[in-house]
């Protein structure tokens, strides 16, 4: 089974720290999540939003990659009224939160991750 096809869910709320899990290039969260990220990022001074990858292929392209999550939940949160002033993107490779030796790691370490400051 192509594991893209899996259903994405948030995979942690730490307060102002949210993590979501991607679907190839982009964040898929449902839109109870997206009006709730939403809720609270508008009063929020900034948003940094994170992309992530696993390990496999190369690392330029896992970058880019990464980098394409974070703006997928950017593009959303624009859409619903967000200033894009308030948002910084990046993407990052490494920082792994799961082994990337197995096909569940590599989807666990697959994410967006959003602190709003």
């Amino acid at each position: 089974r192509d594991l893209h096809s899996f259903p994405t869910r948030r995979s942690s709320d730490l307060g102002n720290r949210k993590t979501y899990r991607v679907q190839g290039n982009s964040v898929t969260i449902s839109n109870l999540e997206l009006s709730e990220l939403f809720l609270m990022s508008q009063n929020a001074k900034r948003l940094s939003i994170t992309g992530y990858s696993d390990s496999r292929g190369n690392k330029k392209i896992r970058l880019q990659v990464a980098r394409l999550r974070a703006e997928s939940l950017k593009r959303k949160l624009i859409a619903r009224g967000i200033p894009p002033y308030k948002i910084n993107t990046r993407g990052l490779d490494g920082n792994y939160i799961a082994s990337n030796a197995t096909a569940l790691g590599r989807m666990k370490n697959r994410r967006v991750t959003v602190v709003i400051e």
